[in-house]
């Protein structure tokens, strides 16, 4: 047993040893494998253009049809807060003339009340109600005036108009006045006792074309709105199931005088010093004058056109995707931060100019000096420079009267 437990080893070890031969005579050389690391794109620089071709033509890579999403929606949902939102910047006080005065019966004598709107923010489940109080311009007590509330908007803002709007309302009866000046309002929350606006506003009056001696037309002056001008935005983008992407920049200003269709205006706007879009697409959307201020229009109708560039598509993609194909003179303020620079010219002649910055979180900078309150739907007010004589207005008003006697603090107005 011991001798073939011997005998096995040593055949053991003869193979190995004719092994190590073998490997000796026969070398094996195993090929290295060579393993590239993947290369690393660098970022290139964000082109929301496509770029031109020598026709002029916009030409589109195969590979970038398509852009993804670079960020998180820079807007979202425009949420109900537990407060109602009461929009200062919706206030508008009105001047209502009627051809009747109560301490002169039976006689055409023109006399005012005025008439007050705003609108409200909220989750209309229950109604609000709210309360003015109106003083001489002396300081003492005028009357005291309740508000009515309208239908709920699309857009989730609830509006509100004086009483006195109504022309049944009995305060004409007793309390209507054929004086001027420097008139004080107070509105108060009823419910919470919460006083939204205190400010004042400034009465004035003019002849009418065809009148007897007592007949007027009084309106509240509203050089103020002038150099206040706002970028915003639809609300559908903010509300409802779907938040919105590649929505447009909306630019709105004030003019006064009363512009007809045919206005000849044309908004060009400018990024980095070049002309990006120009526009004549313009609606107007609000009006600032008694009934009959259209007949003195040059000085006492107030006009907000909007300015949106339609054509070349500016808007902001709010984090979304989209097409090249479909959208291909898109640009996107949201992706191209900086300053830009609205020119709004009138048959060629440049009669406004207005800036406002994208911060690199690719919203709309606020600049922090509107101090009335908050603004619906991420509208950020602007400074706005009126050029040229051609409209007669106050220049000084906004320092003090502006929001009614609530001035903006800051306002970077030259």
């Amino acid at each position: 047993m011991k001798n073939k437990l011997n005998c096995t080893l040593v055949m053991i070890a003869v193979v190995a040893v004719g092994c190590q031969a073998a490997s000796a005579q026969f070398p094996i050389k195993i090929p290295k494998i060579k393993i590239e690391k993947p290369k690393t794109e660098q970022p290139k620089p964000e082109t929301d253009r496509p770029v031109q071709s020598n026709s002029g033509e916009p030409t589109v890579s195969d590979g970038s049809r398509y852009s993804a999403a670079v960020r998180k929606p820079q807007y979202g949902f425009f949420e109900y807060e537990a407060k109602p939102m009461f929009l200062k910047d919706s206030i508008y006080i009105q001047a209502s003339t009627r051809d009747e005065y109560w301490k002169m019966p039976g006689q055409k004598y023109s006399s005012w009340v005025p008439v007050t709107v705003f609108k409200v923010y909220y989750d209309w489940k229950v109604s609000l109600e709210f309360v003015a109080e109106y003083y001489h311009p002396d300081g003492s007590p005028w009357f005291t005036d309740t508000f009515v509330e309208g239908s709920q908007e699309r857009s989730g803002l609830v509006p509100y108009v004086s009483a006195t709007g109504d022309y049944g309302n009995k305060i004409r009866e007793t309390k209507a006045s054929i004086a001027t000046g420097l008139y004080g309002i107070k509105i108060t929350n009823k419910g919470t006792g919460e006083i939204v606006l205190q400010g004042k506003f400034k009465v004035g009056k003019f002849p009418r074309e065809y009148k007897t001696k007592n007949e007027f037309e009084f309106y509240v002056d509203h050089d103020w709105i002038m150099p206040i001008g706002t970028v915003t935005f639809h609300y559908s983008n903010f509300i409802g199931q779907n938040l919105g992407a590649n929505f447009p920049v909306q630019v709105n200003m004030w003019f006064k005088k009363n512009l007809g269709s045919d206005n000849g205006l044309e908004a060009r706007l400018f990024y980095k010093g070049q002309q990006i879009a120009t526009t004549n697409r313009i609606e107007g959307i609000d009006t600032r004058a008694s009934e009959v201020g259209n007949f003195s229009a040059e000085l006492h109708h107030w006009k907000l056109m909007r300015f949106e560039w339609f054509n070349e598509q500016v808007n902001v993609d709010n984090g979304s995707q989209y097409h090249r194909d479909n959208m291909p003179k898109s640009f996107f303020v949201d992706r191209n931060p900086g300053e830009y620079t609205v020119k709004v010219y009138q048959n060629g002649v440049q009669v406004r100019e207005a800036v406002f910055a994208v911060g690199t979180d690719g919203r709309i900078v606020d600049g922090g000096y509107y101090k009335p309150g908050k603004l619906a739907f991420y509208t950020v007010i602007i400074p706005v420079k009126i050029i040229g004589a051609a409209e007669k207005w106050n220049a000084a008003a906004w320092k003090t009267e502006a929001f009614y006697g609530n001035p903006m603090v800051g306002f970077p107005l030259q």
